[in-house]
This record gives C-alpha cells, structure tokens and sequence, in this order.
C-alpha cells in the first residue's frame, strides 16, 4: 500500500493511499502529476486514511495500471472537466449512487 502526500494546489496537501505498489513503482509515484478527486470523504484503507483517489488507467485484463495524465501545462489545483459533462461538482460526492459511477464507465484512454 502507497501513502503519499499530494499537493492539490492551493498550499493543500493531502495523505492519499492507493494499491499502486504491483503496478507503479515507488519513483514514479513520487512527485508524478496525477489527476486526483478530492472530493471524497476520507477513509481508512489498510492502515492509512486516504483523502482523495488518484485516477488510473488500466488495461481490460488488469495487467496494467497507469496514472491518468493531466493535460500538458497543468499545475497542482487546476480543474479537470470531461468534454459532454456539465461540471457541477457536490462537496462531497455521496458513497452510493455516486455521479462518479454515471462517468467513469464512458471513460477511455490510448
């Protein structure tokens, strides 16, 4: 189990746990520009509270796992939006019938 600090702009930052460790290796995890939501609520993974989740591709068998890459120019804090989606972001995205769940389906990577 990974437990990183991530900047999410604005002089925040955040302890986020992830199960990255078979896929992503410790040096590329440190420092990587990753796209993260952060507005869920916290919660314990292993022995560690995560405060957001880190958005990953993956192939359909599961062998491989990469970080969704931000938008070239980006910097910690800037907002990401899918094109065809109104963003209309909640505090805090509820822990059933999540707006999530309507999106993540319709999104693919090359």
């Amino acid at each position: 189990m990974y437990n990183e600090k991530v900047d999410i702009g604005n002089g925040e930052i955040r302890e986020i746990a992830s199960g990255l460790q078979k896929f992503i290796p410790l040096d590329k995890v440190k420092g990587a520009m990753v796209v993260v939501i952060c507005n869920l609520k916290a919660r314990k993974l292993a022995d560690y509270n995560s405060h957001g989740m880190v958005l990953c591709a993956e192939t359909k068998d599961n062998s491989v796992v990469e970080f969704l890459n931000p938008p070239a120019g980006s910097k910690p804090g800037d907002v990401i939006s899918f094109e065809g989606y109104e963003r209309k972001p909640l505090e805090q995205l509820p822990a059933k019938k999540s707006p999530w769940d309507v999106i993540a389906p319709n999104l693919v990577t090359d």
